[in-house]
C-alpha cells in the first residue's frame, strides 16, 4: 500500500496501483483523467495540461485577452504602427516602442532593394533605409581614387624622394622660374659704358627679380630693354623699356620689387643689357633676371 505524503506540494505525483496521482492544492487527481474544472478550488494548472501556469497577470490577461491590442495592453506594451518579428526578446514593451531612423534608439531599416554580401552600406538620400554599395560606388561616394597612381588624385602631398618614371610633366604645369643675365668683362680694365648684349627670350614668362652684382662698388647701372622681332627676324625691330638696376656704393644689388619694371616677356623677344653709370673702377658686372614661366 502506497501512502499519500501528509502535506504535499503542488504538482508533486504519486503512483499507486498502476495509476499516478497528483496534488492540485486541494486533492489528488489521477493522471491523464479527465480534468474536471469543478474540482479546482484553488491552485494552478501547468501550462503543459492546456492551462496558463500563473495565477496573476499579466499570462491570464493574455490568454482571456480578445485581441493583439487587448494582449500588448496586458503586457504593458505600447501600441506601435509597425510590423515586428520579435524573438529572443524579453522586454516587450521597449522592443514594441522601437522606430525606424537614425536618430538615438532608432533602428535602420534595409531598402527595398536589399543589400548584398561582402558590400558597404550607405544610408539613402531621405537619410532613413540602408542600401548596398560596391566597392567601386564607395570610392565613386567619396571622391577616392580606385588604386595607387590613378590619374583621378588630386593631390599627392609632398614627394620626399623616389625616381619619375612617367612621362615629363608639362613646364606650364610647374612652378619653374628660369634665369637670363649677362657678364660684362673687362679683362682687369675698366667696362666701357654703352655695351649692351643681346639675350632671347625662350618661353612666355614674368620677371620677378633682378640682380647686379660688381667687382667693386661703384655707380654701375645696367639698363634693360626688350625687342620684339619682325617675323622674317630681319631687324630687331623697335626698342620697349623694361627697367633698370645699379650698384651705386655698394657692389650687390637685389631688386625683388622692380618698381617701374615692365615685367611681361614673351617667347622670341630679344633682351638688351646695356652698362651704363660711373664705371671707374668696376671691371667685371653680372646682371641676371630671374623669370617665372607664365
Amino acid at each position: 500500500m502506497t501512502d499519500f505524503p501528509a502535506s504535499p506540494s503542488v504538482g508533486q505525483q504519486v503512483t499507486f496501483s498502476l495509476k499516478t496521482y497528483e496534488w492540485n492544492g486541494t486533492r489528488w487527481i489521477s493522471v491523464g483523467a479527465e480534468l474536471n474544472a469543478s474540482n479546482l478550488v484553488t491552485g494552478t494548472v501547468a501550462i503543459a495540461r492546456g492551462g496558463t501556469g500563473s495565477a496573476t497577470a499579466p499570462m491570464v490577461g493574455v490568454i482571456t485577452a480578445a485581441d493583439a491590442t487587448a494582449a500588448r495592453t496586458a503586457l504593458g506594451a505600447a501600441a506601435s504602427n509597425h510590423s515586428h518579428t520579435l524573438g529572443n526578446i524579453t522586454d516587450a514593451g521597449t522592443a514594441a516602442a522601437l522606430d525606424a531612423g537614425i536618430t538615438s534608439n532608432d533602428v535602420l531599416q534595409v531598402a527595398t532593394s536589399g543589400v548584398t554580401a561582402n558590400e558597404f552600406l550607405r544610408l539613402e538620400a531621405l537619410g532613413t533605409k540602408v542600401i548596398s554599395r560596391t566597392a567601386a560606388e564607395t570610392l565613386s561616394d567619396i571622391g577616392a581614387s580606385p588604386v595607387a597612381g590613378s590619374s583621378s588624385i588630386v593631390t599627392t602631398g609632398t614627394i620626399a624622394s623616389g625616381t619619375w618614371n612617367a612621362t615629363a610633366i608639362e613646364d606650364t604645369k610647374l612652378d619653374l622660374r628660369v634665369d637670363h643675365g649677362v657678364t660684362f668683362d673687362g679683362q682687369g680694365s675698366v667696362i666701357e659704358t654703352a655695351k649692351t648684349v643681346y639675350v632671347p627670350v625662350e618661353r612666355n614668362g614674368v620677371i620677378k627679380s633682378a640682380t647686379l652684382v660688381g667687382d667693386a662698388s661703384g655707380s654701375a647701372t645696367i639698363t634693360v630693354t626688350k625687342y620684339d622681332p619682325a617675323a622674317d627676324d630681319v631687324d630687331l625691330g623697335s626698342p620697349a623699356a623694361v627697367g633698370s638696376i645699379a650698384l651705386a656704393t655698394k657692389m650687390i644689388n637685389r631688386d625683388t620689387t622692380l618698381s617701374g619694371w615692365t615685367t611681361a616677356v614673351s617667347e622670341g623677344d630679344i633682351l638688351a643689357f646695356t652698362t651704363g653709370g660711373t664705371l671707374a673702377t668696376v671691371t667685371r658686372l653680372t646682371c641676371k633676371l630671374k623669370m617665372e614661366l607664365a
